[in-house]
């Protein structure tokens, strides 16, 4: 079974997000599971404005975290609790269909973890 932790949202656990500046001291890393899909770009801009390629890693967040796309842009880490993988990702869409805190992932990322035959990577 997979599981996978997504970290962030209010702050970048692996703080991969590149910044001039010193980052708040109130940034607090924040741990969420849930299930992971994957949807295509299709050549045209996600929720934040910018268009990505299939094979970049980025992620699509539910309505409850997308925050009005306060997020976009940052680094979160996906690491599967059943086998240990962990991948880098950015926040780049908002994801209506997700349940819970289960996030859309390009197909690069999905596939950076499971075939695309799975189809869902369930919680």
């Amino acid at each position: 079974m997979f599981k996978f932790v997504s970290s962030v949202f209010a702050a970048t656990l692996a703080l991969t997000a590149v910044s001039a500046s010193p980052l708040p001291a109130s940034l607090v890393a924040r741990d969420f599971q849930g299930r992971g899909t994957f949807f295509f770009q299709g050549g045209v801009p996600g929720a934040c404005g910018i268009v990505h390629q299939d094979s970049d890693f980025i992620i699509a967040l539910p309505e409850s975290q997308y925050n009005g796309g306060s997020h976009c842009g940052q680094s979160v880490t996906i690491t599967d609790l059943g086998t240990g993988n962990t991948q880098t990702a950015v926040v780049a869409d908002l994801c209506p269909g997700c349940i819970g805190d289960g996030i859309d992932m390009s197909v690069g990322l999905f596939t950076a973890f499971a075939p695309e035959s799975v189809g869902v990577i369930q919680e």
